[in-house]
């Protein structure tokens, strides 16, 4: 949208002092903000260092590992209007996605820019405006693209000078194309300005993650520290901090009274009243002394004045996560601020001892009583199959029945779809189609795969093809589109559908399970093997 003249000319340009300006010259409302009026940066003082980095020429790339809702997005905002003001220049914002994209567009920047002055009122009473063209450009220059991570190659031309980067651990910055990785593509786009600032800020996923790379390949990285009220010791909040009575039992009412926060260096207990008081007057402190052009930033829930940030809020819906890792994950994402450490990297010993006592009672070929069906696993090898087949029963757990290695597919299909189990029959098998092609064959293992599921899908069993992904995925699974044909051209009548697996997802709540399992056999929900199973 294109700004008249008027409106840039009815604004005084303010001294260069971004901090000092927000707080003079930005107004809140309730389409963006639970608090409304002239805003008071107090109310979030963990990101007051952001502020002054910002506007330091020295600091090239901030990168921020953050947790949910802590108002990191309105900060941007904030620099945004600045920039537009005070140092007009071309700008781009990429969010994860094109639906964030316009949702930005429409709820942050557009009433920001309209609040500020920068853009005329509507007329009519009860018009809405559609922003369809992610842009704002005005007169003295100042421009301003809004994309997203997937959509890079639309900027191909541009050049920019300040480039902020949003939630850059979401599918959407996955996508690498011929050109390269996304971020380091738009890194190219900022190549023209010698005072360029680039900006990564997102919730972390694993220890793998984008923005978790980034913040560790950073010159210096910064926490958020409060001081200690007894002790005056500044260090950063941790959960581990957080202790309650009752323990991962405990009731609502348990944690609400209980909940303390202890300081790390003396142990004092706070409050939730003495944590918002040592949050108001914390700093950010490098985790080593040293200089660069490169900063992170580590931020963490327990730095919130606002209820996100409560004691006993945040300790309760921990002990409520802790039957589902998913659930774990997202609070230690979300409310932690921190990446999901994946438990798969244990050692062979570790892992064949941590099995080994998932053992139950029941032998090979026995299904426990509360069964409710049994699904089959294979893994196609170049030559023969490996199998499992589990119970799932009505606790929600999962007990291996039957495994073992298969030459041929004859000798497959008598173990799925003639031989009961506890008179049971396979409900559902999985089988991974990867594989190449041997010496003496005529089409792949795959191939073999695709056109043996086509052919017995109609056995009883329900058959599904699935591959590992070698890409970032949202989900544990994701279904495809219909294959037609196999590799080598031959029809598949009605298609195939394959399920792509994210095997480090899967792997993990795996793990998961088993050390659960090992901690507490008596709890419903475990992953159980037979008494057969040997080293």
């Amino acid at each position: 949208m294109l700004i008249p003249d008027a409106c840039i000319a009815a604004l005084v340009r303010p001294e260069y002092d971004l901090l000092k300006w927000v707080e003079s010259n930005r107004t809140l409302d309730r389409r963006s903000s639970a608090e409304t009026g002239l805003k008071r940066v107090s109310r979030t003082p963990y990101l007051v260092p952001l502020y002054q980095w910002f506007v330091q020429d020295t600091v090239k790339e901030i990168i921020i590992q953050k947790p949910a809702q802590i108002g990191i997005t309105d900060w941007v905002v904030d620099c945004i209007l600045w920039i537009a003001v005070n140092d007009p220049s071309p700008t781009a914002l990429f969010l994860a996605d094109q639906e964030t994209a316009r949702k930005i567009m429409r709820f942050r920047l557009d009433p920001a820019f309209r609040a500020l002055g920068l853009v005329k009122k509507k007329q009519a009473k009860n018009s809405q405006q559609d922003i369809s063209k992610f842009e704002i450009q005005l007169s003295n220059g100042f421009y301003l693209a809004v994309a997203w991570g997937s959509s890079i190659s639309q900027t191909a031309s541009m050049s920019f000078k300040r480039v902020f980067c949003d939630e850059v651990n979401k599918p959407g910055y996955a996508v690498i194309k011929d050109e390269g990785d996304t971020l380091d593509r738009i890194r190219e786009r900022m190549e023209t300005f010698g005072d360029s600032k680039f900006v990564l800020l997102s919730t972390p996923t694993t220890d793998a993650g984008k923005i978790t790379t980034e913040i560790n390949a950073a010159d210096v990285i910064y926490d958020y520290c409060v001081p200690c009220p007894a002790c005056g010791v500044f260090s950063p909040m941790k959960f581990d901090g957080v202790k309650w009575e009752g323990g991962k039992a405990a009731t609502r009412e348990q944690i609400e009274a209980t909940a303390r926060y202890h300081c790390p260096a003396c142990g004092v207990e706070m409050t939730d009243d003495d944590r918002q008081i040592a949050v108001s007057q914390g700093q950010a402190i490098a985790r080593e002394p040293k200089n660069g052009e490169k900063i992170g930033y580590q931020l963490h829930r327990l730095n919130s004045l606002f209820k996100g940030g409560n004691l006993a809020r945040m300790a309760y819906n921990f002990t409520r996560s802790q039957d589902d890792p998913q659930k774990l994950q997202n609070i230690i994402n979300s409310t932690f601020g921190e990446p999901w450490i994946p438990r798969v990297s244990v050692s062979a010993d570790d892992a064949s001892k941590m099995i080994l006592a998932c053992r139950s009672a029941t032998p090979k070929l026995t299904v426990p009583p509360d069964t409710l069906c049994l699904v089959a696993g294979v893994d196609m090898q170049m030559q023969g199959f490996w199998y499992v087949i589990r119970a799932i029963c009505a606790d929600g757990s999962s007990a291996l029945v039957d495994y073992g290695y298969l030459l041929e597919w004859q000798d497959l299909e008598e173990i799925i779809f003639r031989r009961p189990i506890g008179g049971k029959n396979v409900w559902r098998m999985l089988i991974d189609t990867g594989g190449g092609k041997t010496a003496d064959a005529y089409i792949s293992r795959t191939e073999e795969a695709y056109l043996w599921i086509r052919a017995n899908n109609g056995r009883g069993v329900q058959l599904f093809a699935c591959k590992g992904s070698s890409k970032t995925m949202a989900t544990k699974l994701s279904v495809g589109q219909p294959i037609e044909k196999t590799p080598s051209g031959k029809p598949l009548k009605g298609g195939i559908r394959i399920i792509q697996v994210n095997t480090q997802a899967i792997k993990d709540a795996l793990w998961w399970k088993v050390e659960r399992t090992n901690e507490s056999p008596e709890m419903p929900g475990n992953w159980w093997v037979c008494a057969d199973v040997e080293q």
